[in-house]
C-alpha cells in the first residue's frame, strides 16, 4: 500500500532526527547583541558566506586549527573586546 505524503513526512522527521542523533548534534540558541550581529555579517560578506550558522561553524573549526598549530594565539581569539576607547583602570577612583 502507498504511503500518504503525511506519513512519508513523519518517515523524513525521523531520518534527520537519527541522523542528528548519530552525528551528536546539538541545539543552541542565544542572544546576539547589534555589534555582534554587525560583525557577523561583516564576515559573511567578506567569506561570502550566506548562513549565520555555516559561518559560525567555520569560525570555530578554523579558530580550533589555528591554536593547534599555534597555541600562543588563543588569547588573540578570545580575547574580551574592549568597547571603549580608553582603558579603564579599577585602582583609578582609590
Amino acid at each position: 500500500m502507498a504511503k500518504s505524503p503525511a506519513e512519508r513526512k513523519q518517515e523524513e522527521r525521523a531520518r534527520k532526527l537519527l541522523h542528528l542523533i548519530s552525528v551528536g548534534a546539538e541545539e543552541m540558541q542565544f542572544v546576539l547583541f547589534g555589534g555582534t550581529r554587525a560583525a557577523l555579517e561583516y564576515l559573511k560578506d567578506a567569506g561570502q558566506i550566506e548562513q549565520d550558522r555555516e559561518a559560525i561553524t567555520f569560525l570555530i573549526h578554523n579558530a580550533e586549527q589555528i591554536t593547534k598549530r599555534d597555541m600562543s594565539r588563543i588569547n588573540e581569539l578570545l580575547k574580551v573586546p574592549c568597547h571603549k576607547k580608553e582603558s579603564f583602570d579599577a585602582n583609578s577612583n582609590l
